[in-house]
């Protein structure tokens, strides 16, 4: 790598110590004179160190540019949102998903080669492998991220312009559930009941769960933002227009930011502060909804939790389940709820935290109770001349011989 041992006169005695002599870009890098480093662990950790910062183009010129590969992308980037505290399956579907870019056009192939042409290659070649179109819809705009950011990760970048993003059409996510009130007593009678087993343990586990199923029909937050809440996010102080207190959403259970890197709050009702209440009262821990278990498994044991629940409750389960019911769709229902009962849908967006209203409406879906209010809602007054079994009198209900003439 670039790294030698040498003799220097150190203190009048002649030592042994470590230098570095490496060729980044092709240009060489030495050790300065008079400098060096007592270990060979320190010295590769500064060569390592040299590398991250010919990456970041330390040692490149703005002439340079062209040196910039998809792979050095790739690593910038993965190392950019480890930086920023991303969820690791986050980081690991941006790392996967540039790869497959790079092998597409080979891992040495230019930034500034890349055009819309190769972006519709990857997409159709993902699809091809098997991904189905969300996944791979959810991989280019992955891919997309990076590229809008290279410019910021890279000073040579600066006036460059990424290619624009094919047009893929927006693929349809499958989910139009909506959990119905009785669908949710059930699950949660289901949760709280001992038919599952009677070590205390499971039943507070389930308990737990249940309230999280509760809160989030009632406060349309994300399960991990739910899982991450802690007690100081959590107000029940009074305010304008919040007499039962607030929930402050600013992280997620993996990240210490949530989903669109912005915070909102949530104003509480009676209801869910009581519940609040009670739950952090149970605990000393940090979070409102702790668990023994760290940080990347509480979410794999609590949606197993889940899924049981249903099963006791009758209720199907499961994405590719006819009718089946997932988590997430507590955040479609709560959506849904909310648009019925006259919400505008600004505000709506404001509580699940939806950067345009284009997403909240992805998120609404119509029911039979809304469909049918909606159409009784245009009016159902008489047109045209009514059968017998309608009819109250003959003087009542003149019988036209021409058109029929519209009226109200």
């Amino acid at each position: 790598m670039g790294v030698k041992a040498v003799k220097r006169l150190i203190a009048g005695r002649l030592t042994d110590c470590w230098v570095y002599d490496i060729y980044p870009g092709g240009r060489r890098v030495r050790t300065p004179r008079g400098e060096y480093f007592p270990t060979k662990t320190e010295c590769l950790d500064a060569v390592a160190a040299i590398y991250t910062d010919f990456r970041r183009e330390r040692y490149l010129f703005p002439a340079d540019r062209s040196l910039l590969t998809l792979t050095d992308l790739r690593e910038t980037w993965i190392a950019k949102l480890k930086e920023l505290g991303r969820s690791a399956s986050y980081v690991a579907s941006g790392d996967r998903s540039l790869k497959a870019l790079s092998e597409l056009m080979w891992p040495t192939s230019r930034i500034v080669d890349l055009k819309t042409v190769h972006l519709q290659r990857y997409y159709s070649q993902r699809l091809a492998e098997g991904l189905k179109p969300q996944t791979a819809y959810r991989e280019m705009n992955g891919v997309m991220s990076a590229l809008n950011s290279a410019s910021e990760l890279f000073d040579s970048l600066s006036d460059w312009r990424p290619p624009r993003k094919p047009k893929l059409g927006q693929p349809d996510s499958g989910r139009e559930r909506v959990i119905t009130r009785e669908e949710e007593e059930k699950i949660i009678e289901a949760l709280m009941s001992r038919q599952g087993g009677s070590n205390c343990y499971y039943v507070r586990a389930r308990a737990q769960i249940a309230r999280l199923f509760w809160l989030a029909l009632r406060t349309g937050m994300r399960p991990g933002e739910l899982l991450g809440l802690r007690k100081t996010s959590v107000s029940f102080d009074r305010a304008i227009k919040m007499p039962s207190g607030w929930i402050d959403v600013r992280r997620s259970h993996a990240s210490e930011k949530t989903k669109t890197g912005k915070r909102r709050v949530i104003p509480m009702m009676p209801a869910v502060a009581q519940t609040l209440k009670e739950q952090i009262g149970q605990t000393d821990s940090l979070y409102v909804f702790p668990s023994p278990l760290d940080l990347k498994t509480r979410w794999a044991s609590f949606l197993r939790g889940f899924e049981a629940g249903c099963e006791l409750a009758g209720v199907p389960y499961g994405r590719d389940v006819l009718e089946g019911v997932v988590f997430y769709d507590t955040r479609h229902t709560a959506a849904t709820r909310m648009l019925q009962a006259g919400v505008d849908l600004k505000t709506v967006g404001a509580i699940l935290g939806h950067s345009d209203q284009y997403m909240t409406m992805h998120y609404a879906h119509a029911t039979a109770e809304s469909r049918y209010a909606a159409v009784a809602s245009l009016g159902d007054d008489y047109f045209g001349v009514r059968s017998e079994s309608t009819a109250q009198t003959d003087e009542t209900v003149p019988v036209h011989s021409g058109p029929v003439a519209i009226t109200g």
